[in-house]
């Protein structure tokens, strides 16, 4: 075996040079090893929660600075900017205490819009994204366009990422 062959081989069974790439399905739109998926049909929360699920997801967690540039950069880029866009955000438990549906987490940081969240009618237990911020809004008689979120899949080896 040629010196070069040898250590190819041997690089592959030790790992070395491997890359890890991030994929996302067709239509997905990878940011910070997720998976996205703007929708453009209009549900209610509870629906769109669970079309989400469908596709192997869950409506999308707004966790920080650059996810949240993202998100409204997606939503901007489809031209819904001044559209309702849901997120898993919730403060179903306890009123005012909003947690990411899928994670269980309590929303740390947030980015509520200016006077929200209202509760109007102490109806509003569900968050959307509109013109750049959080709104509350109600989760049955809301319609939204949503955002789905997913985990990357990986994959490991020798070469250039993948997509």
């Amino acid at each position: 075996m040629g010196l070069s062959v040898f250590c190819a081989v041997l690089a592959l069974c030790l790992g070395a040079g491997s890359v890890t790439a991030t994929n996302c399905p067709d239509g997905w739109t990878s940011h910070q090893e997720f998976c996205f998926l703007l929708m453009k049909e209009t549900y209610n929360w509870f629906d769109a929660k669970s079309a989400c699920e469908t596709l192997g997801g869950y409506l999308a967690e707004d966790l920080d600075d650059s996810r949240h540039q993202f998100l409204n950069g997606l939503i901007r880029t489809h031209g819904f900017t001044y559209s309702y866009t849901w997120i898993g955000l919730q403060d179903f438990a306890e009123e005012s205490v909003f947690v990411w549906s899928h994670s269980k987490e309590r929303a740390y940081p947030t980015f509520w819009a200016p006077s929200e969240p209202q509760d109007k009618g102490g109806e509003e237990d569900c968050v959307a994204l509109y013109n750049g911020g959080w709104i509350d809004n109600n989760c049955e008689d809301g319609r939204a366009h949503f955002i789905c979120e997913a985990e990357a899949a990986e994959e490991e080896g020798p070469g250039e990422p993948i997509g």
